[in-house]
């Protein structure tokens, strides 16, 4: 049996349909690290620490353990198998945590029953693994360095490396192998495609059909591709409330047309659930595989893919276009890992599509430079200005909080917003001072409905529903919603607003809030601190300049510029 399976493996090794590789080793992704370096999309920051198998990888994440089933082929899921009964052609290997089929779309790291199994398979394979082994061992599903040691009765080692980072997936380890299948070529999209023509399918407005006939032209284009050099990017900059999720779906619209598997990644599980409808009303002819920690559509081979960004894990060259949403939020900004994870869903030749209105310093840089391609939305899709934060001056909550009481400049512009009946966003930057101003708020405003939640509150999902249904009129959270929700109506209001906790980053997409609804185009920001700091400097200057373009561009007229503070 055991003999069967590695000739099977050799063959389509041999054959080109199969790559062999150490699970974890030195050098494979070093030569990774260094393309990537010259690369303009590489997710900035160091690396962090991750924890074992169980352990919680952002909002909503956990790890699926090997106690399933998987199929494999072009590109898709990884699984783990720990037994040696191995059988061979095609037929179901089997093991005591994960079984795996030869089916279209998968990869499985199979563990030899032992050296002399090992050293069977392809020759050139085991000595360039055994050179790498002498360096910094790293992990070649995650990217991570492999850390964990423990013996092993597979090789005897009494210190066999393994990946404490993707523990979840199941155990990768020195001494095993990763069975992936070679990527067919990308699908470009079909070509002709015209801004106008995407503006009236999809109802696009003016700005937003532009930044689509750019992507297009991308997306389209067949450019000279250098071998090694990894997928091509494009970044999408359009301002919070600009529709960014309809900018993408000509995009997505072209490579389904052409055949291909498209991507949408997004860090936060909330925002996953929210955009799964609007993916599925859009492309109702498509199967869509919604992806994210307890989700039942782990083994769903969609065409259309919409997960975590910790689900990229799972996947190995297996799509032609990836579209990441938010790419400068927690958990995947400054998280080496997911950005390997995320370079590796997609085909060597393939594209992403970075997709965000606060853009990474770096990204930001390239795309000033020329080095990185992209487009540009300054406006929302109502054709109304961003409204401008305005500053008032407010002692420390928690000093506020000991002395129960709140400044009067507050409490009048919150009754302002009350009169105009607004929905009102109340952002603090520590969860501990929620219940504490939730304690003063009720007894200041008494016969209003106000609740508070945070990433540790069971009953978010639904009182974020219950707000944007007016249910409740003031919501005190954390940054967990400055994006991706959407209420009709809002005021928004930043206690705390100079605090290192809120960079530029943050207070521009927790002032994007307001203002999103065309009914209601001019809602109010606020930025209540005890001192002005070079962040909120930042934030204004960016929603400044971002209407001072839409302007300058024929997006605003008079009219509707008069509308910001």
């Amino acid at each position: 049996m055991e003999q069967d399976w590695q000739s099977v493996a050799q063959l389509a090794h041999l054959q080109g349909r199969l790559k062999l590789q150490a699970a974890v080793s030195a050098g494979m992704v070093r030569e990774r690290e260094e393309r990537s370096s010259n690369n303009s999309g590489k997710a900035e920051g160091k690396r962090g620490d991750h924890s074992n198998s169980g352990s919680r990888w952002g909002e909503g994440y956990r790890g699926d353990h090997s106690n399933s089933s998987s199929s494999w082929g072009e590109g898709y899921r990884e699984e783990h198998s720990s037994s040696s009964s191995r059988r061979a052609k095609g037929d179901r290997e089997h093991s005591s945590n994960t079984r795996g089929g030869w089916a279209e779309g998968g990869g499985v790291c199979l563990r030899r029953a032992g050296l002399a199994a090992a050293l069977r398979l392809p020759l050139l394979l085991w000595r360039r693994g055994a050179a790498r082994r002498r360096a910094v061992e790293r992990c070649l599903r995650c990217g991570s360095v492999a850390t964990g040691r423990t013996p092993c009765a597979a090789c005897g080692l009494a210190g066999c490396a393994y990946c404490e980072a993707c523990l979840a997936l199941g155990r990768s380890r020195a001494c095993a192998l990763l069975l992936r299948s070679a990527a067919s070529p990308a699908v470009r999209g079909t070509a002709g495609i015209s801004p106008t023509v995407a503006a009236r399918r999809w109802g696009l407005s003016a700005a937003q059909a532009g930044a689509a006939g750019a992507a297009l032209q991308f997306l389209t284009a067949r450019r000279q591709h250098a071998a090694g050099t990894g997928p091509e990017r494009f970044l999408l900059w359009a301002v919070t409330g600009a529709g960014k999720t309809e900018i993408t779906f000509p995009l997505l619209e072209a490579v389904l047309a052409a055949g291909g598997r498209a991507l949408v990644a997004t860090p936060r599980r909330d925002v996953v659930l929210e955009l799964a409808p609007r993916l599925a009303r859009a492309f109702p002819a498509e199967t869509l595989a919604v992806l994210y920690g307890g989700s039942q559509d782990r083994w769903v081979p969609g065409q259309l893919t919409i997960a975590t960004t910790h689900q990229l894990l799972r996947f190995h060259h297996g799509f032609d276009l990836v579209i990441i949403d938010e790419l400068d939020a927690y958990p995947y900004h400054n998280n080496p890992m997911l950005a390997f994870a995320a370079e590796q869903a997609c085909k060597p030749d393939g594209v992403f599509i970075f997709l965000s209105a606060t853009p990474p310093q770096k990204l930001q840089r390239q795309a000033h430079s020329g080095k990185l391609p992209h487009a540009r939305v300054p406006v929302r899709y109502h054709g109304h200005p961003l409204p401008l934060p305005r500053r008032i001056p407010m002692n420390p909550v928690q000093q506020c909080i000991k002395r129960g009481a709140l400044p009067a400049a507050f409490l009048q512009a919150l009754h302002r917003s009350l009169a105009r009946e607004a929905q009102i966003f109340i952002f603090v930057a520590r969860i501990a001072h929620i219940e504490g101003l939730l304690t003063l708020l009720r007894r200041k405003i008494p016969g209003v409905c106000i609740e508070g939640t945070s990433s540790k509150d069971r009953d978010r999902t639904d009182k974020v529903i219950a707000f944007r249904n007016r249910a409740i009129t003031i919501l005190v959270t954390t940054t967990i919603l400055e994006r991706g929700v959407t209420v009709p109506r809002s005021d928004v209001y930043i206690l705390d607003a100079d605090s290192k906790l809120f960079d530029e980053a943050s207070l521009v997409q927790m002032a994007g809030r307001a203002g999103r609804s065309k009914d209601d185009p001019a809602g109010r920001v606020n930025f209540l601190s005890p001192e002005w700091t070079q962040s909120q400097r930042k934030a204004i200057g960016q929603i400044r300049t971002m209407n001072s373009i839409a302007r300058k561009q024929g997006y605003l007229d008079k009219r509707k510029a008069s509308w910001t503070h």
